[in-house]
């Protein structure tokens, strides 16, 4: 999505420079050409501009619902530890503090996510993809053990 965004405001950078290499003698002439180029290379980077916005909440939200959903299992491994015992339980509450302060973690990161442009819009979109994993690794631990 983000690749054909770039490939687009290229395109239109390209033929607005294009537009711009008349000679002296044609200003005139190319003057209206000049400035429909110069119309439709703003329009490209607010469309550009459009979609990442786009992409970005969208991003944030799918990693929010999925956060939700992991959130929810794990409080029923919870109720599932409990009634293993006071051993598993405190195995448990070990896991889920470092599930808790990963998911405190992620959440900031998606706020930075909201706010970012450009590349530190990917550079932070990577951090939540990796904090997520880590998130994805403990979930798995405990399923493992209370599934």
């Amino acid at each position: 999505m983000w690749k054909s965004a770039w490939w687009v405001v290229g395109i239109v950078v390209i033929l607005a420079a294009a537009g711009c290499d008349q000679r002296e003698g044609s200003e005139e002439a190319a003057s209206p050409e000049a400035e429909r180029l110069k119309e439709e290379a703003a329009e490209a980077v607010d469309a550009a501009r459009d979609l990442a916005e786009a992409g970005k909440d969208e991003f944030a939200q799918l990693m929010e619902t999925n956060l939700d959903r992991l959130q929810e299992k794990m409080q029923e491994f919870r109720a599932r530890a409990e009634a293993k015992g006071a051993e598993a339980e405190e195995e448990f509450e070990q896991q889920k503090a470092r599930f808790d302060a990963e998911i405190a973690a992620i959440k900031e990161q998606l706020e930075r996510v909201r706010n970012a442009s450009g590349d530190a819009w990917e550079e932070t979109k990577q951090a939540v993809e990796q904090t997520y994993e880590e998130i994805k690794e403990i979930y798995s631990e405990v399923a493992e053990k209370y599934d």
